[in-house]
């Protein structure tokens, strides 16, 4: 799937000539003050372990099916092509609705799906890069259900290969106030295509700034990670067509200013996943790999690393152990990550790090996989610590688990 979502995208980039400018970029009045918030201390979570799980009635992660635990780990989202529901972490649905919007389905992008820092809203967009249809960003309210279109409005039946005024919006990710979302905009305009723009939404009055072209001109960026306090936006460059160079970039909207992290000599090699630590000071990312068919499981060909913000440098999570997926703690610097080794599969399970880079322990046995169709998103650590993953033991069952020290 993951190939083919490249293979259109590059599709996608051929198919006009493009064009570019830039936009001054505005000073956001929305991102965190980390004079005023202080950063809670970290737990000692190198005596965390598992104090229980819960094995939920719900599978998630094959045909389209997918959950994402919100940020205070109270709720759930759930969802497959038809429909997105909100569940309490127990189990019990609270709201469900039909992904249908102005009369039109949306054919969701589940890797996209994210939830407001408060928890209390989730955002997505279309998988425009599988169907060329519905262009977009969707504002879902989590207590009501009301799900409602908040930009490419307009552009629900255009067309990439007829229309001449168009616009694409991918990646949204919240801003720290819940109430502002940053999110990439491509212009097709008589017939040439200019962009990604960097562009924050106001989502309670629908008004949009214009920060800067990232260069891209063409599809190659579609992917990015926020910092926790909404000053960094991490995206991938695939390298096809690019005026810049592929690989892991930084734009600072502060500042309005870039800076590549490092570079990639083939597109599958492009970040998929981008997720910044607590203290903004790491990202970890994954490539395109599977991470299940690798002929020798060693650590050095695991899928995931860790990239230092301020140098660049590329970290294994495991020296030891080939990890195929991980996600940050929600304080400090631990690390939760799949182990996963079909040679020795007495060592798969779910482990935590205390220091990124170090071998963690394992705190649950198992095969275990991200809950989502794709994988296209990191383990998501709740602030109550508590997770959410699929056991492909148990087909694909959903299971929460909740840690702690006894």
């Amino acid at each position: 799937m993951h190939k083919r979502i490249m293979h259109l995208a590059g599709l996608f980039a051929a198919c006009v000539m493009l064009a570019s400018f830039t936009v001054a970029a505005p000073t956001p009045s929305y991102a965190a003050d980390p004079t005023s918030t202080p950063a809670p201390s970290a737990p000692d979570y190198g005596k965390y372990t598992v104090l229980s799980t819960t094995e939920l009635d719900l599978g998630a992660g094959p045909v389209s099916r997918h959950a994402h635990i919100s940020p205070d780990g109270t709720l759930f989202a759930y969802g497959d092509a038809k429909q997105l529901c909100i569940y309490t972490i127990a189990g019990d649905m609270q709201t469900c609705s039909d992904l249908i919007v102005n009369e039109l389905p949306v054919r969701l992008d589940n890797d996209s799906v994210v939830w407001s820092p408060d928890s209390s809203k989730l955002a997505f967009t279309s998988d425009f890069l599988l169907t060329f249809r519905n262009p977009g960003t969707w504002v879902m309210d989590a207590k009501t259900g009301k799900i409602i279109k908040t930009t490419g409005i307009g552009f629900e039946r255009a067309s990439i290969l007829k229309d001449d005024n168009l616009v694409v919006d991918l990646a949204p990710k919240w801003l720290p106030d819940s109430q502002h979302m940053v999110f990439l905009r491509y212009y097709q305009i008589k017939g040439k295509r200019t962009g990604p723009f960097v562009n924050v939404l106001d989502v309670p009055s629908g008004n949009i700034k214009e920060y800067e072209n990232l260069v891209s001109e063409s599809i190659s960026i579609y992917l990015t990670g926020i910092s926790s306090d909404g000053t960094l936006l991490a995206f991938n460059n695939d390298g096809r067509g690019s005026k810049i160079e592929g690989g892991l970039w930084l734009y600072n909207l502060n500042k309005n200013t870039f800076k590549k992290l490092y570079g990639i000599s083939k597109t599958e090699e492009t970040p998929r996943v981008m997720s910044f630590s607590a203290d903004s000071e790491q990202i970890l990312i994954s490539n395109y790999t599977d991470g299940t068919a690798d002929p020798t499981f060693k650590p050095e060909d695991s899928p995931i690393r860790l990239v230092d913000v301020a140098t660049g440098k590329l970290l294994l999570v495991d020296s030891e152990k080939y990890v195929r997926r991980a996600g940050w703690a929600p304080t400090g610097k631990a690390i939760a990550y799949i182990v996963y080794n079909a040679i020795t599969p007495d060592i798969n399970g779910l482990y935590i790090a205390t220091e990124p880079g170090k071998p963690g322990k394992m705190i649950l046995p198992g095969f275990f996989i991200v809950p989502t169709s794709r994988e296209g998103q990191p383990i998501l650590w709740a602030a109550n610590d508590t997770l959410l993953v699929s056991d492909r033991d148990r087909g694909f069952k959903l299971t929460v688990v909740k840690l702690g020290v006894k």
